[in-house]
């Protein structure tokens, strides 16, 4: 989730960039690519396109894959408005926090030019899983914003 504009990318792409023109955001570097304000105003922004059906969800694909206990999904979308396409794959993996000492959320995010679908960015799972924080907060937070990009007339409720 590098936003709606990829031009944020550019802020580590002298730091990691693969041979190919690929950003590969590796997780120590995640918070220093993308700040909480940038991530609130992406979540609106993507909020905002869907109301104006500017923007897709494609169907998730969540399943049990027989092993470890394990759940695993891909989650995929796209923004017009802002012209980021991109896909999310991970999944529940109940045995690493006590197998190998690491989240048994993991995940990672890929993102791709609209235009031709050649790969531009890979983001790495842990700052993926501080970006779905963020994320959370954001919802939360422009649900009690004045205008809620999130209802069709863009205010919020009243309750």
């Amino acid at each position: 989730m590098l936003g709606t504009d990829l031009g944020t990318v550019t802020k580590v792409e002298t730091m990691v960039s693969g041979n190919d023109g690929v950003v590969i955001v590796r997780e120590d570097l995640c918070r220093d690519v993308v700040s909480d304000a940038d991530a609130f105003t992406a979540v609106e922004a993507v909020f905002a396109a869907m109301a104006a059906g500017d923007a897709v969800n494609c169907p998730v694909v969540r399943e049990a894959i027989g092993h470890a206990d394990t759940l695993y999904g891909i989650k995929s979308g796209f923004d017009r408005a802002g012209m980021a396409l991109g896909v999310k794959s991970g999944g529940y993996l109940p045995q690493n926090v006590t197998n190998v000492g690491i989240s048994n959320h993991q995940s990672s995010v890929s993102l791709f030019d609209p235009d031709t679908g050649r790969l531009q960015a890979v983001i790495g799972g842990r700052c993926h899983h501080h970006h779905n924080i963020i994320q959370s907060a954001s919802v939360d937070g422009g649900s009690c914003q004045p205008r809620n990009p999130c209802r069709r007339d863009g205010y919020r409720h009243d309750w």
